[in-house]
């Protein structure tokens, strides 16, 4: 269940990337009908980062204030840094509390800088976090700022391709000009 949970929210990324929310939803609903009250085990419960997978499937869908809810109380030590700062600033950005967003985004920068110092970050993927919360704010300055930092330190160009929660950035010309096939 770890490996299907995993690959659906994988293929969900890239669906609702390309366009097709409708069949980004149908891939990761067996995985939300599990977070339905009433329901058994979901599907990968279990699993070390099913909290993870599971805020990140609300958000694909679109289910905000029930990912700001799931991501309640998560630590990073637990949940891990997705689960517990990431995925609740984008919730927060999009529910409008952005003072909150604010504050994760800050959080991130935070904890890379600690990671950094003790040798075990990839500052990349903190950078790009705060560049999601960022669009999602509505903030296409600071967001790119950080999508070009993110990439100078070393994000693969297809973590950028992949990610819907960049979305308010598609439409960017510098945005499209870093996703441009080299070579």
């Amino acid at each position: 269940p770890c490996a299907s949970t995993q690959a659906r929210v994988g293929a969900a990324r890239e669906l609702r990337t390309h366009g097709q929310t409708e069949a980004a939803i149908a891939v990761i609903q067996p995985l939300l009908a599990g977070l339905q009250p009433g329901t058994e085990e979901p599907m990968g419960a279990g699993c070390p980062w099913w909290n993870e997978a599971a805020a990140e499937a609300l958000l694909i869908a679109g289910r905000d204030q029930e990912a700001a809810e799931l991501c309640r109380g998560f630590s990073i030590e637990v949940e891990g840094w997705r689960a517990a700062l990431l995925f609740p600033g984008i919730a927060a950005a999009r529910l409008g509390e952005a003072e909150n967003a604010r504050i994760r985004a800050a959080d991130l920068a935070a904890l890379g800088r600690a990671e950094l110092a003790d040798g075990t970050a990839r500052p990349a993927a903190f950078t790009l976090g705060r560049a999601m919360i960022f669009a999602q704010l509505g903030d296409e300055d600071r967001a790119m700022e950080l999508v070009r930092r993110a990439v100078a330190e070393g994000l693969p160009v297809h973590d950028l391709h992949c990610n819907p929660f960049l979305e308010p950035l598609w439409d960017n010309p510098e945005f499209q000009e870093i996703l441009r096939p080299r070579g």
